[in-house]
């Protein structure tokens, strides 16, 4: 078995033909265990169109998170907020269907995350009225989680202005907001409120590690 995989190796380079290779392999396994434990024959043809449905199954998922990462990169660095404080990042996506996305995420000094979120509301018509909405559900969740002292950051001027407060920062996009504004994305694919303590989502995962990064920097 071992010569026949090395001698095929030297035959196919692709990793296409790889991965169905041994998606075959594991059917014919499945396959093997099916007569043995259960006394039941499972046709080869169905073996086949599993193993290339599932690759690209695999293929798709794949290219569905490069897709989504690219939407959340950004080169722009996270400032932390001082000491005992928590800064809240919020942002907002105007999605198809007049739909929005709002995403927040809130973070000690140490970059540590303390609460993520992404919603998605509908019949919203202006990125001005989004970003309000993002931030004002980044605060009410922030207050319920027991923050107080905190500062605001958002990448849109005008709702944040219109805040008035003395704790909040008005920034533009390219400061630190990348995290909120995957979270806003993310939820085109989520379509309800999810709310993750002490954690993101995994899409958004590399984005908070840069920043923990950045402070050291």
């Amino acid at each position: 078995m071992k010569e026949w995989l090395i001698h095929l190796s030297t035959l196919y380079k692709e990793s296409e033909w790889w991965s169905i290779f041994w998606s075959l392999i594991w059917g014919i396994w499945l396959k093997r265990n099916t007569w043995i434990f259960e006394h039941k024959r499972r046709n080869l043809e169905e073996i086949i169109s599993k193993a290339i449905s599932v690759v690209g199954e695999y293929e798709k998922a794949n290219e569905n998170s490069r897709k989504m990462a690219s939407l959340c990169a950004s080169p722009s660095s996270w400032k932390a907020p001082a000491r005992e404080w928590y800064k809240i990042n919020s942002d907002a996506a105007l999605l198809d269907g007049n739909k929005a996305g709002l995403g927040a995420v809130m973070r000690d000094y140490l970059g540590d995350v303390l609460v993520s979120i992404c919603d998605q509301v509908e019949e919203v018509y202006e990125a001005d009225v989004a970003e309000a909405m993002a931030a004002r559900q980044a605060l009410k969740i922030g207050l319920e989680a027991g923050l107080r002292r905190i500062t605001l950051e958002s990448d849109c001027l005008k709702p944040i202005n219109h805040l008035g407060a003395k704790i909040v920062e008005a920034t533009s996009f390219g400061s630190g907001n990348q995290v909120a504004h995957c979270l806003a994305k993310l939820s085109s694919s989520l379509g309800e409120l999810r709310v993750w303590m002490e954690e993101v989502p995994l899409e958004a995962t590399d984005l908070v590690n840069m920043d923990i990064a950045s402070l050291n920097d």
